[in-house]
């Protein structure tokens, strides 16, 4: 019904996993997210649902003004694909591990090659909860004023959530930024060292 959503949590990857279409988170300020009600400025992202590749980057093309992006072209070189089942696999579905091995083929037929296993960086390890911390943080923050005045619109879960974030410390939120920058470089410099494509699991099911 809808051709853009903003991003969060993991609100474009996950819906589209559950629903079979295709998802795309861009860079940070690829869209811009001027007018959009914001939940957390630090993870806050415009991106994309579609039917296919080339109807999501007609989408964010059209959104962002980049028009080379609606042109999607067939690779020329070997991609170098790593699949990565990060520190939550444990918690996968049966399904989730059947879709990943049918990726890996996947993957295999589109490099002419093996995949490789990637562990990520050590500076990955905490990310889970930082980025949790971030996001109660920072809407907290932002929903402040319907946390006060309208505690009994919002629903029990939300409320908790805002509650939460309030009391977190800001030296905890501080350094959590910190950490999430220091993350998005080791990620940075795996993308410009080892791998082009890296796979993983979108949802737990």
């Amino acid at each position: 019904m809808l051709p853009a959503a903003s991003q969060t949590a993991g609100s474009i990857i996950r819906p589209a996993s559950f629903c079979g279409v295709v998802g795309f988170k861009p860079s940070f300020g690829k869209i811009s997210i001027a007018g959009v009600k914001s939940l957390s400025v630090s993870l806050d992202t415009m991106g994309c649902f579609g039917r296919t590749v080339e109807d999501v980057a007609l989408g964010v093309a059209a959104m962002s003004g980049d028009y080379e992006m609606a042109k999607v072209q067939e690779l020329h070189n070997k991609p170098r694909i790593a699949i990565c089942k990060t520190s939550s696999w444990s918690q996968a579905y049966k399904e989730t591990s059947t879709a990943l091995a049918v990726a890996r083929h996947a993957a295999e037929s589109l490099c002419k090659g093996s995949v490789l296993d990637l562990t990520l960086p050590n500076a990955c390890n905490e990310i889970e909860q930082v980025q949790a911390r971030i996001m109660l943080s920072e809407m907290s923050r932002r929903l402040t004023f319907e946390r006060i005045h309208y505690p009994k619109k919002l629903s029990a879960l939300l409320l908790k959530q805002l509650d939460d974030g309030a009391e977190i410390a800001y030296l905890q939120y501080a350094s959590d930024i910190i950490v999430a920058n220091t993350t998005k470089t080791s990620i940075k410099d795996l993308f410009d060292n080892q791998v082009d494509i890296l796979i993983a699991p979108s949802a737990l099911n």
